[in-house]
């Protein structure tokens, strides 16, 4: 079996040697000057607010650099940042990474403690929250109350508020800006693109939060090197340029929209048109979609599965959101569910698949989706990236896209990341005879059956989700919880459904389960058994991590009763409660896959 892939330069790759983010910006302005970089779409439902052309966001990121420098700001300073996506966030991002910051961007709705413990470990110098994420001043007065010590500084504008922690030496007299990112005062604008210029491509650039399925925080400090590498390495895959509108939506405290989506944008010319984050409801979505007509979207299953159901009940809908101009669209966070790709494609709507992780800047491979592409490929490693799978399955990368490691944690960086660059991702798959890198799930994420066999849980799991839109999060078992979840003779699943359990709610379920379990080709990874409970929280709290995530043990541990009643009451194929047989009915549906449902209490 093919064990190895690396990426080659295609046809109408280009070099890329920006050395950092300010340099690209400024190659920018040069290139694009009055095409639009950003618009938003001010109260999400798609009217247009603010707009700035890509020489009018170089300069106002470079006014930006000015005043954080002449704050006190110094190479390697770490800021975070507690916002929504909006225009004045990027400005900022993009002002402290090309004055040589390092960027920290946390989830909005963090709350107290968890900025509190995140100021701790990074110890920065700078704080940026913006008004969607204050609470009334809540969080800025639970910080002070914990110790924190922050001196407010002037801002141009009431909505958001930038706090400097710890004290500087004062700035050179030169330094005569009043404000933040203001338009008055003075600022010696050649030394500051003298700094712009120093900025090295080995320089940290943003550290961020991510957790796999354990559930701990760790921060993955990246480079200039690593998020502009793929910015060229993928030139040769895809075509994007001015004229191209992408529907920006994902939030940029995650990798896919934070680095990916906006330095592909802004480093081709392409216009962003940003829907804020606390106004990013579905609804508010798809009407941003219908208004600024994207031909780029980059989002996750639940929108584009969103989208497909809209476009279904309505053909008005279906002209508005399947316009002629809409080029493709790229998924992550989880496989596309294949009947929602399917319908893109029947559109003339190109559908890219790919993979990777924050740790990898984030992108390794990338694809083109067919009709018939198999569940879990996700395509070649792009130009100058190797893929590995190694003896036990697990994938291995190595390229200029890896980390520098995770921040004040040398323990775990040295448990992913070899003296040789080679990181350890800890996702299982294998290559198909093209050299197609196929998932199969996350070494943390598998069970094992009383008869030995190994069940890998995401690609069920995310099939689960894809398969009904009652489904916001589905976990799959395979024994009881005494035993981790492993152990028993069949697979079971909890699916958490807003609202819980309901009228109709189960037959339902037990239908999308055999329409997965239909797609399933090995019998002993069959869905035979589930309970139907309350949804858990989108983010956050103990279950669920900042990106989306389910944490194995903690569900396991808060609904071990759940997950022992099933295993002790439910015999698919024998007697059980709420057992119902039906044969012929569906796809594969017979003794063996009968489904079982499991009422707790």
């Amino acid at each position: 079996m093919k064990r190895t892939s690396e990426g080659q330069g295609g046809k109408g790759a280009m070099p890329w040697d920006m050395p950092n983010i300010g340099k690209m910006l400024e190659a920018s302005a040069s290139m694009f000057g009055p095409g639009p970089a950003i618009t938003v779409v001010s109260d999400g439902v798609g009217s247009h607010g603010r707009q700035l052309s890509y020489t009018g966001l170089w300069d106002r990121v470079l006014i930006s650099a000015a005043r954080l420098l002449g704050a006190g700001l110094r190479k390697g300073d770490r800021v975070v940042v507690v916002s929504n996506n909006n225009d004045d966030r990027l400005i900022f991002d993009l002002a402290v990474m090309s004055a040589g910051g390092v960027i920290v961007p946390l989830h909005p709705a963090s709350g107290a403690d968890r900025v509190s413990k995140v100021l701790d470990l990074m110890r920065p110098f700078m704080l940026y929250v913006h008004d969607q994420s204050l609470e009334d001043g809540a969080l800025v007065q639970k910080l002070r109350d914990d110790g924190w010590g922050l001196e407010e500084k002037p801002t141009r504008k009431s909505d958001y508020k930038v706090f400097v922690i710890r004290g500087r030496a004062p700035p050179p007299a030169r330094w005569t800006a009043k404000g933040m990112g203001k338009d008055d005062g003075e600022a010696d604008m050649p030394l500051v693109m003298d700094i712009v210029q120093y900025v090295a491509p080995s320089d940290p650039c943003m550290i961020m939060f991510t957790s796999g399925t354990g559930g701990k925080q760790k921060g993955v400090t990246l480079t200039h090197r690593n998020v502009l590498f793929q910015i060229g390495a993928t030139n040769g895959f895809w075509t994007v340029g001015p004229g191209d509108i992408f529907l920006t939506h994902l939030p940029w405290h995650h990798s896919f929209g934070g680095i990916l989506e906006r330095l592909l944008a802004l480093s081709h010319g392409s216009c962003m048109a940003i829907v804020p984050r606390g106004t990013s409801s579905m609804l508010a979505v798809l009407n941003a979609w219908r208004s600024v007509r994207p031909t780029i979207i980059f989002s996750v299953p639940t929108v584009h599965r969103a989208a497909a159901m809209a476009a279904r009940v309505s053909k008005e809908t279906e002209r508005e959101l399947f316009h002629p101009g809409l080029r493709f669209v790229h998924t992550a966070a989880a496989p596309l569910p294949p009947e929602t790709a399917e319908y893109y494609l029947a559109h003339d709507v190109n559908v890219v698949v790919g993979w990777g992780l924050t740790e990898t800047s984030p992108c390794c491979t990338l694809g083109w989706t067919k009709k018939g592409t198999p569940a879990g490929l996700v395509g070649r490693p792009i130009p100058g990236v190797r893929v590995t799978v190694d003896g036990s399955g697990e994938i291995l990368v190595k390229g200029p896209n890896v980390m520098v490691g995770y921040y004040g944690d040398p323990e775990a960086t040295r448990a992913v990341l070899g003296k040789d660059g080679v990181l350890r991702t800890g996702d299982l798959g294998e290559f198909d005879s093209y050299g197609n890198l196929v998932l199969r799930g996350r070494a943390d994420a598998v069970v094992k059956l009383s008869n030995g066999e190994k069940v890998p849980t995401t690609l069920i799991e995310a099939a689960l989700v894809g398969a009904s839109p009652l489904v916001g999060h589905a976990f799959v078992i395979g024994g009881p919880a005494k035993f981790g979840g492993c152990g028993g003779d069949y697979v079971a699943a909890l699916l958490f459904v807003p609202g819980g359990p309901g009228k109709g709610v189960e037959e339902k379920l037990r239908w999308a389960i055999r329409k997965v379990n239909g797609d399933i080709s090995k019998d002993f990874e069959r869905v035979r058994a589930f309970a139907v409970l309350e949804d858990l929280p989108p983010f956050g709290g103990d279950m669920v991590t900042l990106t989306g995530k389910l944490a194995r043990a903690r569900v396991i541990e808060r609904y071990g009763d759940v997950i022992d009643g099933i295993y002790a009451s439910c015999k698919p194929g024998g007697k059980g409660p709420a057992k119902e047989k039906r044969k012929g009915e569906g796809k594969g549906i017979g003794k063996d896959d009968d489904v079982v449902a499991y009422r707790p209490g």
